[in-house]
């Protein structure tokens, strides 16, 4: 994302943002130390460590208030708040989302970045009411199209949770009207349209969104959202009773989140492949997976890829 946002995080979860509206393009601030603060948290989030990145953008964001920055208080409040949202916090995260949704309204400067996550933050703590209420603000929002179609996919993944899939349907189609190719968002809707499947009792074309949905995030770079899709592809291939499937799926989310350096994920990936094994003894993937538990077994604690 422009001006500092990690736009990585605004699909967190399927809404991740391509084009996301920031400020305009300037300068980089002045500052050597909040330069220096922001860069290591954007640093510590690449690497998937969302409380390390969260202290960094606390410093950030202290030292903006320190500077009165309007901007780059609206940049590090939003930052934050995303480290929060990624590490579990998600009502930790809204009072730092009001603040930048402050900061930038007052310099006049595109919020629905800021509402999106908003929305995602208080679905997750439970805010059902509340987040459908600012999504109505980012689709009302002259906010660019690709934000809008994110807001849609949000309402619509809201509907499903209700088990109102005609809604659900609708809210697709508006956020095909509106979306742009970019790979992140082909992923959302992809990841709508396989819980949409699920509904209908289709597990297998399920699956094979999900693996759209997987392929699209690896286009994008967005390596742990894809690993999360493998795992959703592997679940509905399971229900499919596409048992050789499932397991090259567990497996490769398993492989995927060691490179990481998640190992509980790989260790949880590797269990769910095991079961699928039980049920496709000869499948190809077999021995390449049991190296992969005695390689986890041996070095537990292996480094995460620094490419993400």
């Amino acid at each position: 994302m422009r001006s500092g946002f990690i736009c990585a995080l605004m699909a967190l979860l399927a809404f991740a943002a391509a084009g996301c509206g920031s400020p305009p393009k300037r300068p980089a601030p002045a500052d050597p130390l909040l330069v220096q603060l922001a860069t290591s948290g954007g640093s510590a989030y690449a690497l998937n460590s969302f409380d390390r990145a969260a202290r960094f953008y606390r410093l950030a964001l202290q030292r903006a208030r320190a500077l009165d920055d309007a901007t780059e208080i609206g940049k590090q409040a939003y930052n934050l708040a995303a480290a929060l949202f990624m590490s579990g916090k998600p009502a930790e995260a809204l009072p730092y989302l009001e603040e930048a949704e402050t900061a930038f309204a007052a310099i006049r400067e595109d919020t629905g970045p800021i509402l999106l996550l908003k929305a995602r933050a208080l679905r997750s703590a439970g805010g059902t009411n509340e987040a459908l209420s600012v999504l109505q603000r980012v689709v009302e929002l002259d906010t660019p199209r690709d934000v809008q179609a994110q807001g849609w996919l949000l309402f619509g993944h809201i509907m499903l949770d209700a088990g109102q899939g005609d809604e659900a349907e609708k809210a697709l189609r508006r956020a095909r009207s509106v979306a742009s190719d970019d790979p992140v968002l082909r992923a959302g809707i992809a990841g709508l349209e396989a819980r949409l499947a699920v509904l209908g009792g289709n597990p297998g074309l399920a699956a094979e969104k999900f693996d759209t949905e997987a392929a699209a995030f690896q286009e994008a770079g967005r390596y742990r959202d894809m690993a999360d899709s493998l795992l959703r592809a592997g679940s509905a291939y399971a229900e499919a009773k596409l048992f050789e499937r499932a397991g090259d799926r567990f497996y490769r989310a398993a492989r995927s989140f060691y490179g990481q350096g998640d190992t509980a994920r790989a260790l949880e990936a590797i269990e769910r492949a095991l079961a699928a094994a039980d049920r496709a003894p000869e499948a190809g993937w077999s021995k390449a997976l049991a190296a992969l538990f005695n390689e986890i077994r041996a070095n537990p604690a292996a480094e995460p890829s620094s490419t993400e």
